[in-house]
């Protein structure tokens, strides 16, 4: 398996990995640093000090890695502009590589993250769970990539192509990938871009993001039932132009 290189604005890296289960599957290079949305330095875990003066001299105060999502989130929806900050920092550049990997399209995900936040943090005193707040975050950034990938398809039937994606699978395929494999990655690619909506988020989410099919139905906000009829029509989709064998030297 070819080695793989660090994402670039956190939207993972696609490496082949040969055939299992009849299907051939794509994984994302996991373990890297990440760039902030904003083009920022590398970082592998956000860290920040803060001081608070005191007569007595300035006092350390706890660094955000070490202050819970539950926390902050409550800290948030009382106003906190530092906890909302930090909460950003955390989760944006999951959020902006699943958007990505979901519309192959940087400048679209980039949108999209914007809007998930605002989303989110209008929404944040309705959130169960302050625990599972990149879950929610995911939900969101979902649906409007949803939303998205709907208007996208409608003025492409009317003609008004936005051009070329700059993030699909090929073009997120590790270095050095076999040419056979790049090719299968290619029409995938064009296999996908074809799929209603639902079809390809299902898809995406299962066999490159990786997600248990109970993950990916939370994440979709529906049935089971429902993920398991998107996934076998998405699959028959691919199978019909992909070929299961896998490369050698893949």
């Amino acid at each position: 398996m070819p080695r793989t290189q660090g994402d670039r604005a956190g939207e993972g890296v696609v490496m082949w990995v040969g055939a299992a289960g009849g299907f051939p599957r794509l994984r994302k290079n996991e373990g890297r640093s990440l760039r902030e949305p904003s083009g920022g330095p590398q970082v592998s875990s956000w860290e920040m000090a803060i001081s608070a003066k005191r007569p007595d001299g300035p006092v350390l105060l706890r660094m955000p890695d070490s202050v819970s999502d539950a926390e902050l989130v409550d800290r948030a929806i009382r106003g906190d502009r530092w906890s909302r900050e930090v909460l950003y920092r955390r989760h944006a550049s999951y959020l902006l590589g699943l958007a990505t990997r979901l519309l192959a399209n940087r400048g679209d995900a980039e949108e999209i993250v914007q809007d998930a936040f605002i989303a989110g943090f209008e929404q944040l005193a309705t959130l169960r769970d302050s625990g599972a707040l990149r879950v929610w975050l995911g939900q969101i950034t979902v649906n409007l990539v949803r939303h998205r990938l709907r208007r996208l398809r409608l003025l492409r039937l009317l003609g008004l192509d936005r051009g070329a994606d700059d993030a699909t699978l090929e073009a997120l395929a590790a270095p050095g990938l076999h040419p056979e494999a790049c090719g299968e990655l290619a029409l995938i690619d064009r296999v996908l871009a074809k799929l209603r909506a639902d079809l390809r988020i299902a898809w995406v989410l299962r066999h490159v993001e990786g997600l248990e099919l109970t993950e990916v139905a939370s994440v979709c906000g529906c049935s089971l039932a429902t993920i398991k009829r998107r996934l076998g029509d998405a699959d028959a989709a691919v199978r019909a132009h992909v070929s299961l064998d896998p490369v050698e030297g893949a």
